[in-house]
């Protein structure tokens, strides 16, 4: 698996924002990161996100790119990995079915398979990883306007209070930025 993400670094196929892996997109729950236990024991750690989208509907393309693995897994059921250039490759989980194979090239937005809840889940939902340069990232920022991009670490909660306190506060006078170009 580990060979998956020694994506290529060629041009992009992709640019920001990615787009939505489902339509709608609901919110999801923030669980990049967290740790999972199994039996009692933490086994592992989430590296994506799962957005609770209901059984039958359409997994999408984030971005145009190549399929370079779409098989039945044990842990994530159905998946498909696409490698979208520039290092970056996505991969969608627990699919009830696929509609593309390893070497299919697709474009942004093409259905890649169904939300379902194959291999080891608790329930039917869509779990959308990123790697870029092999490093898990969280895929929420990379959906959401670069205008929004939180700090590096940052909770969407501490990023939202900032961008409320920024819209409150009241600007620079243009006399001040004024002084600063000047000088």
């Amino acid at each position: 698996m580990l060979k998956l993400f020694a994506a290529t670094i060629d041009e992009p196929r992709f640019s920001l924002p990615l787009g939505a892996p489902a339509s709608p997109l609901p919110k999801n729950e923030d669980d990049f990161g967290s740790l999972r236990t199994f039996n009692g024991k933490v086994e592992s750690q989430h590296t994506g996100r799962d957005y609770p989208v209901t059984e039958g509907n359409s997994v999408r393309a984030v971005a145009a790119g190549r399929v370079v693995l779409a098989d039945e897994h044990f842990l994530t059921g159905n998946s498909v990995y696409i490698d979208h250039g520039d290092g970056m490759v996505s991969a969608s989980f627990h699919m009830t079915s696929l509609s593309v194979k390893a070497g299919d090239e697709v474009k942004r937005g093409q259905v890649l398979g169904k939300v379902g809840a194959t291999g080891r889940t608790s329930g039917t939902h869509l779990h959308l990883g990123i790697r870029w340069l092999a490093a898990r990232v969280d895929p929420q920022p990379l959906l959401d306007s670069p205008l929004h991009l939180h700090d590096v670490g940052e909770k969407a909660a501490t990023a939202e209070r900032k961008e409320e306190k920024a819209r409150v506060e009241p600007k620079e006078s243009n006399r001040s930025i004024r002084r600063d170009d000047e000088g």
